[in-house]
């Protein structure tokens, strides 16, 4: 409850400053409005799943209809989302990038509707690559411990693929992330230097290293936390799963944190999102008084 209550709050508030027009000036923006869409949408799946699983273990009315929802709908749309999510990470750090890279011809216009494109892109691709897994999607139910799982029943072949889709879903992303991250700080180094002759490049370099430092923090902490749902997912098994159920679940939730916390980690270490932060806080703040004036009043 309190993790979707965190998330909500995040999700909104992501969504109300990237929502501004002054966010969007450049792709980086629209990217991550999307995330926070996606963001917010995990928050409530993961807290549905959540909830699911909880009334699995009860003998309620409707159970066979919730497991298959659990099954067949919101596990296929989180690992759907999730993957979106990464991508869209990984496209504002390739947006950073490239527009080091143009430097004074970097085109925001030309920005924007390449965010839009890459979006639609980034959605109708990983919708394609995870198709072959949800066609194979079952419920099993298992009388030894009497409850019923969710599995993946299919060939070694698709085995491989969905093992290797996972895999290249969480480093792909992680790498673009590092890469343009490392790119950034030795371009931006390398222009202060051209401009700059009398100090030395490492001088320069060390500068820019601590200025976009976060730009390495972030990508590295966002692979920490997900990484439990990357080691569940090649080592969970039924029998596994009923020993350590706390255990996977702990980790299982654990890897949700980024989707949670997306605020803090584009939001506050941004000098300019965080300028939008501050707008959007007082907007908030004036509405509320407005409606605070107005029942006075009533």
């Amino acid at each position: 409850m309190i993790m979707l209550l965190i998330g909500l709050i995040n999700g909104i508030l992501s969504i109300l400053i990237f929502k501004r027009k002054s966010s969007q000036e450049v792709g980086c923006g629209i990217y991550l409005f999307a995330s926070s869409i996606t963001s917010i949408s995990i928050v409530i799946l993961f807290s549905l799943k959540f909830w699911f699983l909880m009334y699995s273990y009860r003998d309620v009315f409707g159970k066979r209809i919730i497991l298959f929802s659990n099954c067949m709908i919101i596990e296929p749309l989180l690992k759907l989302l999730l993957y979106i999510d990464n991508w869209l990470n990984g496209c504002v750090a390739s947006e950073r990038a490239f527009s080091v890279f143009k430097g004074i011809s970097f085109s925001k216009s030309k920005s924007r509707t390449m965010a839009k494109w890459i979006i639609s892109s980034v959605v109708i691709i990983n919708i394609i690559l995870l198709c072959p897994q949800i066609f194979y999607l079952n419920l099993f139910d298992d009388l030894k411990e009497e409850r019923t799982w969710c599995v993946v029943l299919y060939s070694s072949l698709l085995n491989t693929y969905s093992s290797s889709i996972v895999f290249f879903h969480f480093f792909a992303p992680f790498l673009l992330n590092l890469f343009s991250a490392i790119f950034i700080i030795i371009g931006t180094a390398r222009q202060r230097f051209l401009m700059k002759t009398e100090h030395r490049f490492t001088n320069h370099f060390k500068s820019k290293l601590k200025q976009h430092k976060h730009l390495l923090i972030s990508p590295i902490i966002l692979v920490i936390l997900s990484l439990p749902r990357l080691i569940i997912s090649y080592t969970l098994n039924c029998k596994k799963s009923s020993e350590y159920f706390w255990l996977f679940l702990f980790g299982y939730f654990i890897s949700f944190m980024p989707s949670v916390l997306m605020c803090f980690v584009f939001v506050l270490p941004s000098v300019t999102y965080k300028k939008e932060f501050q707008q959007v806080l007082l907007c908030i703040q004036q509405h509320f008084s407005l409606i605070k004036i107005y029942f006075i009043r009533q």
